[in-house]
């Protein structure tokens, strides 16, 4: 990507999703992340994972917000300020408290990532994830990865056992179990343990 536009330094990344029972589109919550990986495939500190309870990473050059206008959830990225050690960012999508609610990503279909240009709106490229899921309740649908100096795009369109937990796991994040018995202020953040926790109809 920057290697045939080197001009561009603001990324937009757009994800959407469609959930298939459309009667009972609201009971899914479904979230976006991004992890920022160094050389070897973990963060590097929980500022390295942007999320809703996290909305700035990576020294301010990331930033998670909900996407109203295209129904799902954007992140920008400001590739001129990353930290220098970071080499990937794997973004990823995620049903809340999925195994409680009998939910997987077999009911979700026409997940999308587009790569814009944040500074013109130019979409640079677009991914559908095509694989069919029946039990996994996390997905990973792509990333940008550094190579000779130049971000290029990876489709990816895995999926994963486990939600935002495993995936957090996986990446060296250490979260607190989706529980209610856990924390009693829903919009605390803290950045030596992440939690997931739901409370109250607020992240």
């Amino acid at each position: 990507m920057s290697k045939n536009r080197p001009d561009i330094k603001n990324l937009a990344v757009n994800l959407s999703w469609h959930v298939k029972d459309e009667d009972n589109h609201s009971h899914y919550e479904i979230d976006s992340a991004a992890f920022l990986l160094t050389m070897n495939g973990k963060t590097r500190d929980d500022q390295g994972f942007v999320f809703y309870n996290n909305p700035a990473g990576g020294n301010g050059a990331i930033h998670h917000s909900v996407d109203h206008d295209r129904g799902g959830e954007q992140i920008t990225i400001d590739l001129a300020h990353l930290p220098q050690d970071i080499c990937r960012i794997a973004f990823s999508i995620t049903i809340h408290s999925a195994e409680t609610k009998g939910q997987n990503f077999g009911q979700i279909d026409k997940v999308r990532v587009a790569v814009c240009n944040r500074d013109t709106q130019e979409v640079l490229l677009q991914y559908e994830v095509s694989e069919q899921f029946m039990v996994e309740t996390a997905l990973v649908p792509a990333e940008l990865y550094l190579h000779n100096g130049a971000w290029k795009f990876n489709a990816i369109g895995s999926g994963f056992k486990g939600g935002l937990e495993a995936l957090c796991n996986n990446f060296g994040i250490e979260v607190e179990p989706d529980n209610a018995a856990v924390a009693p202020e829903p919009l605390i953040v803290n950045l030596s343990k992440i939690s997931l926790l739901k409370i109250g109809g607020w992240y």
